[in-house]
């Protein structure tokens, strides 16, 4: 799997684990989803399109992963996390002084999976 299609997909699992849970900063109740009726302050986003199904596998992909790597998959992606947390985090808890090494890890484990399901699917529709 090349690099920027592994990226696409780490993104899209973002967005995808971000759709459904309030955002930091942001009310729990209908407040939350208010919108000034004033003109002059309306912004108007493009829904952003994404395939669940793509996302729904990495998701599968991260919950089965070791502690580390999923820590900071979760942290660099979903949370976007300085480089600095990721690191006092890895120390705290697994006595890890450098989160590159880990990330670039968890970067190929999910790779490696998205391959092995992508071959997998690919053998199921055949037989």
């Amino acid at each position: 799997m090349l690099a920027a299609d592994l990226e696409s997909r780490l993104e899209e699992w973002r967005r995808w684990c971000l759709s459904g849970r309030h955002h930091r900063g942001q009310c729990g109740s209908a407040e939350g989803n208010w919108r000034s009726p004033q003109c002059w302050n309306l912004v108007t986003h493009a829904p952003i399109s994404m395939n669940t199904h793509r996302a729904f596998e990495v998701e599968i992909i991260v919950v089965a992963m070791p502690d580390p790597w999923r820590l900071v998959l979760v942290l660099h992606y979903i949370r976007r996390a300085h480089l600095a947390t990721i690191r006092r985090q890895l120390r705290r808890r697994w006595r890890l002084d450098h989160p590159e090494p880990v990330l670039q890890e968890a970067r190929h484990r999910v790779a490696s999976a998205l391959d092995g399901s992508a071959r997998h699917a690919v053998y199921a529709r055949i037989a």
